[in-house]
């Protein structure tokens, strides 16, 4: 409680660190100190989306490039570590095909919305083009590349890197082939660790030498470079 207190005395007085100090909310702040990743925003500086889109254009205006990040938060299934929002395909009765065609669909609907409310978007060239989750690499290929080539159309992607995450159990030779021939030369993936035990624990569904063999395979497909995650100190 006395480190909500640790202010910019430059800006308004954080609304949710009012809202955390209620004896009333002691569960939401117990939550907040216990996960690392639980997001918490001041929620106290006001920005009307029409302003917020006039003040992207004119940053556009002067950009020699920007990053374009596409989130797919899809999973097989959620790591024990995990906080992210993501949909596990395996713990729904749907078709897990039908659910990666459903969220391009949507997902390519709201990037159209962006263009039509900033038009600049279209034209800045893109530095670095990153496909991340979730996994999308849980994706039917086919999946993976309408999304990619709606953004080649919409956006300028000639100069950029293309970039996209995965999971060991996920990118095997066709996966890991199909993705370069997309033009995706960079990889970053999830190892978290080379301890099968630690991987059971952590719900990982691959082994620390799927990990290595994804890596080599990454490269043998014409990857530029390959990350790998790790997690340090795992309690």
């Amino acid at each position: 409680i006395r480190s909500l207190g640790h202010e910019d005395a430059a800006y308004p007085k954080s609304s949710a660190a009012e809202f955390l100090q209620q004896p009333a909310n002691s569960g939401y702040l117990e939550y907040v100190a216990a996960e690392m990743f639980a997001p918490l925003f001041p929620g106290c500086l006001q920005c009307p989306p029409d302003h917020f889109a006039a003040r992207m254009a004119a940053d556009l205006a002067s950009a020699k490039s920007m990053h374009l990040w596409v989130m797919a938060p899809l999973c097989r299934y959620r790591c024990n570590f995990c906080q992210f929002p993501i949909i596990t395909l395996n713990s729904r009765s749907r078709n897990a095909a039908d659910a990666a065609a459903e969220w391009v669909d949507l997902n390519m609907a709201e990037a159209r919305l962006w263009l039509d409310t900033v038009p600049a978007l279209r034209d800045v060239p893109v530095g670095e083009f990153c496909l991340f989750g979730g996994t999308p690499t849980v994706m039917p290929l086919a999946e993976i590349e309408r999304l990619t080539e709606f953004y080649r159309r919409e956006f300028n992607l000639a100069s950029a890197s293309m970039r996209v995450e995965g999971a060991p159990d996920t990118l095997d030779v066709p996966m890991l082939a199909g993705l370069s021939g997309l033009g995706f030369n960079a990889l970053t993936y999830g190892i978290q660790a080379f301890d099968d035990r630690l991987l059971r624990l952590m719900n990982r569904r691959h082994t620390a030498d799927e990990a290595r063999r994804a890596a080599a395979a990454a490269r043998q497909a014409g990857f530029s470079r390959v990350d790998g995650d790790l997690i340090y100190g795992l309690p």
